[in-house]
């Protein structure tokens, strides 16, 4: 029998109540529940009123959001069935069963999350699930039910407790307060669990003597994304890289296709990315807040709530990621415990630039540069002065850690654009906002990074690209900027070289995954897409050599120890096998030929700790390739060691605060096929 119109509009009414008062209550609930967690975990937040405020009411008006979409959606249904049986369900029932459904769905969705992260039943972080998986998401599904039939069990007891005193039974009460304090009880222990075992936490104790060996020979690493083993074997096998045709080599494993930020950040840590917490291109920082703040990969849920739920209501801004976001530290940082000079440019998630014992250049420098250099002509003023003497100083005059003269190597003077001059056309001056460490260098670096550099930059470290590359880039639609942006790094890795002491040396080149990133995005056809690859790759390296043969000149010049690493990058057809990169090692010592075992991108780490005379830490799971070296090499730096922890990243840096670059970044990361949005 259906019910009349004003039976109808009553039972909707009251399913509307009861829709809206669970809902809000639910998202209440649920909110300060996330909030508890998120300041137990975060207790950094809790310095500022503001702060717990903001985030606090943030979180329970989405998830009161959440909980009254349920709720009204519940009515919904319930005015449904009314309207077409008259048939009336329980608002008791009603309210219970909605709140075991949102338990249960946030319970599953944090259960699977869990085993992923601590690779759990074959289910990894870097992949999605397969049908192989379907085990592990059954218990959790089970687990998840068993824990929300428990809540929705003491619910209902508690509303019928209120709401219907006639069908009280005794006991209900003390049966309700019991479930939820079993369940109270379990979250507070799971927050402590959480807490402790958190990677990347163990405080780091100093270096002794006997730990650190003295090393006559540096170490520089060059990083090349994009080559597999078999692009680089056929340039060998062409005459290029001829440094590294008579020393070590191996394929590498990398896994599949890796994302960068997280393949390149685990070589420079040698922790995966439980522990060093890098795990996409940009990260998202909650509006309003006193201070920037992230959310780690480690704490599992929130993370996923901050990165993927917050930014829907826009209570987040994307940012690309920063180095204060690594959970681990960098090679540099161990070097600089060990009192060791570094010099790095260009990695992965390397902005702002760390304080290190050295020089670092982050991987916004050059998109800095750009930006100003175009801002100065628009706004009337060069690039770099006309007369090389204008402001009577060179690159490399006035930085510090242990930096020689300010001219190179062969007395040739350099253009800094130093102050601006009184001129409104002059120089302009530029002020570091976490590019570079020190933040001088970045005025220093800034002719490096000109289209048409000077006589004596020509000279000193490459021609410009000649005519046909760019013909052949404007002709492919591939920015000028991929090549223009590898030549500025590897210049800027010559005039680190030449003008400091760095016992290590790490510059890292995305130019070919770039390209391979570009083709694969414009052009469909699998024979033209490996057309345009070789040609545009062509293009790259013709105008790249001869940056790259200065800066392999300046390695042989201080008898340092070379390795070349790199890694296939993305794939412009699904290969047959896995790809795999390649390592070539070259220098004093250095054992020629190929490697006896493949080597892993975690056995990085280790091995080129080995090579600086440090220990490796227990913490790193790959394994030190002394066959690298020769006999001789083998017993100067000894047996590989270990001690047990490098410790915790304690970032010596800040967030610059300036979001100039943020925008342009993932601009840049989206036209260049890295994200999506």
């Amino acid at each position: 029998m259906k019910p009349s119109q004003e039976e109808l509009l009553r039972e909707a009414r009251n399913n509307l109540r009861v829709g809206l008062l669970t809902g809000l209550l639910g998202g209440v609930l649920l909110g300060l529940l996330f909030a508890t967690a998120t300041f137990a975990l975060n207790p950094e937040l809790l310095d500022s009123v503001k702060d717990v405020l903001v985030l606090s009411l943030g979180l329970q008006a989405v998830y009161a959001v959440f909980c009254l979409a349920l709720g009204l959606l519940g009515a919904l249904g319930k005015t449904i069935l009314f309207a077409f049986t008259g048939r009336s369900l329980s608002d008791t029932k009603t309210a219970a069963f909605v709140t075991g459904t949102v338990f249960f769905l946030i319970t599953m969705t944090y259960g699977y999350l869990w085993c992923r992260w601590h690779r759990i039943g074959g289910l990894v972080p870097e992949h999605r699930p397969t049908m192989a998986e379907l085990p592990v998401l059954l218990v959790v599904a089970a687990v998840a039910v068993l824990l929300a039939r428990l809540l929705t069990y003491a619910f209902y007891l508690l509303i019928v407790h209120f709401k219907k005193p006639d069908r009280r039974q005794p006991g209900d009460m003390r049966k309700a307060f019991f479930v939820l304090l079993y369940m109270v009880g379990a979250f507070v222990i799971f927050l402590v669990v959480l807490q402790l075992t958190r990677p990347g936490e163990n405080h780091f104790a100093g270096l002794s003597r006997e730990d650190v060996v003295a090393v006559d020979h540096p170490v520089v690493l060059l990083g090349i994304d994009g080559l597999d083993r078999s692009d680089v074997e056929r340039m060998l096998g062409a005459g290029r890289l001829s440094s590294f045709a008579r020393g070590a080599k191996a394929a590498v494993t990398v896994g599949g296709q890796p994302i960068p930020p997280v393949a390149w950040t685990l070589v420079a840590t040698g922790r995966t990315l439980e522990a060093h917490g890098i795990v996409d291109y940009q990260a998202q920082l909650v509006r309003g807040l006193s201070r920037p703040f992230t959310v780690s990969p480690n704490q599992v849920g929130l993370f996923q709530l901050f990165q993927d739920v917050l930014p829907f209501f826009r209570l987040t801004r994307p940012v690309p990621m920063r180095s204060y976001m690594r959970g681990s530290k960098g090679l540099w940082n161990i070097a600089s415990d060990a009192g060791l000079e570094s010099a790095v440019v260009n990695w992965w998630v390397s902005y702002p630039a760390e304080k290190v014992q050295g020089r670092m250049v982050s991987n916004q420098t050059f998109l800095r540069l750009v930006l100003e250099g175009k801002a100065g002509r628009e706004s009337g003023h060069n690039s770099r002065p006309d007369d090389p003497d204008v402001g009577g100083s060179s690159v490399g005059a006035g930085s510090g850690s242990g930096m020689r003269s300010g001219s190179g190597s062969d007395g040739t003077k350099i253009t800094d654009p130093s102050a601006r001059s009184e001129d409104p056309h002059g120089p302009l001056r530029l002020e570091g906002q976490g590019e570079t460490f020190p933040s001088s260098l970045l005025q220093e670096l800034a002719p490096l990074a000109d289209a048409a550099p000077d006589d004596s930059l020509r000279d000193r470290y490459a021609p410009v690209p000649p005519a046909p590359v760019s013909q052949a880039f404007a002709e492919l639609s591939i920015p000028a900027e991929v090549v223009e942006s590898d030549l500025f790094y590897a210049r800027t890795t010559s005039y680190l070289l030449e003008t400091g002491h760095p016992r290590l040396c790490m510059v890292y080149l995305p130019g070919p995954d770039v390209l391979r990133r570009l083709i694969d995005r414009e052009i469909t056809d699998p024979a033209s897409r490996t057309e345009a690859w070789n040609r545009a790759f062509e293009a790259y390296w013709s105008a790249l050599e001869p940056a790259l043969d200065h800066l392999l000149a300046d390695v042989h010049a201080m008898s340092a120890r070379c390795i070349l690493l790199t890694t296939p990058g993305q794939q412009l057809s699904p290969p047959d096998d896995p790809p795999e990169g390649y390592l070539g090692v070259t220098g004093p010592d250095v054992a020629p030929g190929a490697l006896p075992d493949p080597f892993s991108l975690t056995d990085l780490a280790p091995t080129l700790l080995w090579l600086l005379g440090l220990p490796a830490s227990t913490e790193m799971p790959g394994r030190t390739h002394v066959e690298i070296l020769d006999p001789a090499g083998q017993n100067v730096l000894g047996e590989p060691r270990a001690i047990a922890s490098y410790g915790r990243l304690e970032a010596d840096v800040e967030d610059p605060g300036s979001q100039e670059l943020d925008a342009p970044m993932l601009e840049l990361l989206r036209s260049l096929g890295y994200i999506d949005r």
